[in-house]
Formats: structure tokens, sequence, C-alpha cells
């Protein structure tokens, strides 16, 4: 005990500081240890100051013992198992493209990688195959606006094929102008006011379709007949 005391003290630490310190421990060593200290269970909570004490003290007279440990460690700073992934890497998702030059968006789903899907959209683009994409269409029809790849989205992972064309057809309906040539899914007209675009008495060109379909009917009627594709 004294190489510690000279130690701290030789570091510029007060004195009385010091023996204040070792005292306090000293106590608590004494009613830890003691042979009345006698606990029939032992628990372990995150350290917070004023409070971990409080709950230390009311735990004790139930002969319950608590012990501390760091909220925090370098180990939760310093070690990461795994890299981040790449959102675009993400498989089985509704995705969102904005036009970099006006307020258009464009809203897809795909099974596969959205990564490899934008590749796709990209390749009509420098080719000019607007029938196989409404981001290479909506380029001619603007005159040259190109789409901003730096803010593509993901909006929904979801795995199964029919949740994520009713999610697909909901993110479309939300945008105040979206590009796609169709809504994907055709929701049924009760449900699009609480599905419209968050802008104050804003519609798209899909909201505004009727459609007397129950969301029984919608999902009873033929797939082939009802269910439109998101993108050719």
């Amino acid at each position: 005990m004294s190489k510690i005391m000279d130690s701290l003290s030789k570091n510029g630490y007060p004195k009385q500081l010091v023996n204040k310190v070792l005292k306090r421990e000293n106590r608590t060593r004494d009613v830890t240890t003691g042979p009345k200290a006698k606990f029939s269970k032992m628990i372990s909570i995150p350290y917070i100051p004023e409070l971990s004490n409080f709950i230390k003290r009311s735990l004790r007279k139930c002969g319950v013992e608590t012990m501390f440990k760091p909220s925090d460690s370098l180990k939760r700073r310093l070690v990461h198992l795994k890299d981040p992934m790449d959102p675009l890497m993400h498989s089985g998702c509704v995705y969102r493209i904005p036009c970099g030059e006006c307020l258009k968006t464009y809203v897809g789903e795909t099974k596969r990688r959205v990564a490899e899907r934008i590749k796709e959209h990209k390749a009509a683009i420098v080719h000019g195959h607007s029938t196989k994409s409404a981001l290479s269409q909506h380029l001619v029809d603007s005159g040259g606006h190109v789409s901003d790849w730096n803010k593509v989205k993901i909006m929904d992972i979801e795995p199964r094929f029919w949740n994520r064309r009713i999610k697909e057809a909901i993110r479309i309906n939300q945008e105040l102008d979206p590009m796609n040539r169709d809504e994907g899914v055709v929701l049924p007209a009760q449900y699009r006011p609480l599905i419209a675009p968050k802008d104050d008495g804003a519609t798209n060109n899909f909201c505004n379709r009727g459609n007397n379909l129950s969301l029984f009917q919608t999902f009873m009627s033929a797939p082939l007949t009802f269910f439109l594709p998101s993108h050719p």
C-alpha cells in the first residue's frame, strides 16, 4: 500500500485525496468481504454514476450482491468482426432512384441484389433502350436528365415476392412525381388517402386512378390480369 501511495504522490496526486480514496476502499472491502457478508445471489449491472450505487445498497438489504460492469469497453470500440455491408448488396428490396435534375423519382423492386438491377438501368440508358427502363425513358423525355446514382436508397427489404410488390406499389403512390410507367400492384382506392404523398394536397397520377375493388378482392383476383408489372 505504501508503494501505491508513493507512486501517486510522485505523479502529483494530493496526499489528502489519496488517503480519502484508500479509506473509502477499505470500508467497502470490509463490508463485502467480512464474515457477515453472505449473499444468496449475485447480479451484474452496467455502472451508472449515483444510480448504480443506490441499486447496490438496496439489493444488499435483500441478500443480493451487485457487481458493476462498464457500459462501454475497448473491445466494443475497437473490435469490429464484420465490415458494414453496402446497402446496394442487399437482395429482395424495394429501392428508390431520384433524378439528379428534377423532382421525379423511380421506385422499383428486385429479388436480386440492388447493385445488379442498377447496372441494368445504367446499361439501358447507355444503349438508349427506353423500353427497358423508365429511367432511360425519362432521359429521353426530359432532354437529358440524368439519375442521381449517389442517392439510391433502399426503402424496404422484403424477401417475399407479393409482399415486396405491394410495398413497391405503396412507395410509388407516396412519391410526389414518380417516373414509373405504372404503379405495379393496383391498390384498392379506399387505401389511397392513407398512402398519398405527404405534401399537402399533392397527388400523383396513380393516386387519381379509380378502383372499387376491396382488399380481399385484390388478392382473390387472377394475378396475371390484376397484378401489373412494375417495370418491363
